[in-house]
């Protein structure tokens, strides 16, 4: 996910101000991040929307998991943690899997050659 990290400065919302005949009233972000400023008309009231491209941010993946924990209820968690614990077993039997496929040999012993292998 991304999130803006920061807003228009304060010389554009000016300049926006003078240009639309409006007061900048307030920020909406919305859950996809888009942000737009609210300027409210001198004279006739309404409000005018301004759809701005803010600068954003990945967030590292820790801080993205907190926040969709956060956001499930416990019939979702119990779910995730059966997504998850299912996930590591599944890990665990490529993990080890791939430890039985290595052949070891003890270095002190001198294999032994017959008549089907010979160096």
């Amino acid at each position: 996910m991304d999130y803006p990290i920061e807003f228009p400065p304060q010389e554009i919302i000016k300049t926006l101000e003078q240009d639309l005949e409006s007061k900048f009233s307030h920020y909406t972000v919305s859950l996809e991040g888009k942000v737009e400023g609210i300027f409210i008309h001198h004279i006739t009231q309404e409000p005018i929307s301004i759809v701005f491209e803010v600068k954003r941010k990945a967030l590292d993946t820790k801080t993205e998991m907190d926040i969709i924990l956060k956001e499930m209820d416990n019939v979702s968690l119990e779910y995730m943690r059966t997504f998850l614990e299912n996930m590591l077993d599944e890990i665990e039997i490529k993990l080890v899997g791939k430890e039985s496929d290595v052949i070891q040999f003890d270095e002190a012993e001198e294999p032994e050659y017959n008549d089907w292998y010979c160096p």
